[in-house]
């Protein structure tokens, strides 16, 4: 795999903005790197966070024992079995890091992995972090891969609407979420006009599935475009998603509410709301900032 993730950053050939293999015997450079993963966590868990680039080893054992959760480390960029590290250049520019990897899914065709994408504070509002996505989209198309893959968090709101707004569709929700772009699928998009929502496929004129507000619940219903061949679930679960980002219901009725547990991995609103919360109550039991949009019916305690 090591030889195909090669091919990969090779195919994406020379341009502005590129990748570059962190030398795993640079001890200065693995530190920075690190540090840059872990301010990941630091940005999304507390009103601020420091610069990456300030951050000492000692830095990073006490920062990390504040903001990493049981389970959670850093990544070892000389492990060779993880993520492959590299820096993200915007010519000769250092602006951030991404992590990647090829994992073989049981399809026929590996899927790109990407992990630990962080761009530099004054590299930020810049396009950096939607172009490389797009680049290696492109790239895992052209080079036969079924697309790219990433896990994030509900707190995480950047990085959720980052990730959506680049044509991201939820994978699955069982632990966090899990959120793919795959190369032989059309793309999709979401159009919100007052109180009704309208999930679109790129190559269906009509909506396949249409949603409207209704203050304390919501309304569900597949659109009028033809459904043969269309993966629905995970179109249910990505339009899902879009609508708690805007701060919609996300629950239809009691009736569909109480069995919630039916989608707890992926599927319709409920599964969402449900995991919702329980991110949420995990994120407060450690004291860490929550900040994402009120889901009427779900817990209202952001403190």
């Amino acid at each position: 795999m090591d030889e195909s993730l090669g091919g990969v950053i090779s195919a994406l050939g020379p341009s502005e903005l590129h990748l570059r293999a962190l030398v795993a015997d640079d001890s200065e450079a693995c530190r920075l790197w690190r540090a840059c993963e872990l301010c990941i966590f630091l940005e999304q868990r507390f009103a601020s966070a420091p610069d990456p680039r300030s951050l000492s080893e000692t830095d990073l054992v006490v920062c990390s024992d504040k903001g990493l959760m049981q389970g959670e480390r850093l990544s070892d960029p000389r492990d060779p079995s993880g993520h492959r590290p590299y820096w993200l250049y915007a010519g000769n520019r250092l602006v951030g890091t991404l992590a990647l990897c090829l994992w073989e899914t049981g399809w026929g065709q590996a899927t790109l992995w990407l992990a630990s994408l962080y761009v530099l504070p004054e590299c930020r509002h810049q396009g950096h972090a939607s172009a490389v996505l797009n680049a290696l989209y492109e790239t895992a198309s052209q080079q036969g891969l079924r697309g790219l893959r990433l896990d994030t968090d509900w707190v995480w709101q950047s990085a959720v609407r980052l990730y959506l707004g680049n044509g991201f569709q939820v994978c699955n929700w069982k632990r966090t979420l899990s959120l793919q772009r795959l190369c032989h699928e059309p793309g999709y998009h979401v159009r919100f006009d007052g109180d009704r929502a309208e999930y679109f496929r790129d190559d269906i004129a009509r909506p396949i599935l249409v949603a409207e507000n209704r203050g304390d619940r919501l309304d569900w219903d597949e659109g009028e475009g033809p459904s043969g061949g269309i993966d629905t679930l995970h179109a249910a679960s990505t339009f899902a998603l879009w609508l708690a980002v805007a701060g919609w219901p996300l629950i239809r009725s009691p009736d569909t509410w109480a069995e919630r547990n039916r989608w707890i991995d992926v599927g319709m609103p409920e599964g969402l709301a449900h995991r919702i919360a329980a991110l949420e109550e995990i994120a407060h039991r450690h004291g860490f900032l929550v900040q994402t949009p009120r889901i009427p019916g779900l817990p209202a305690d952001r403190s």
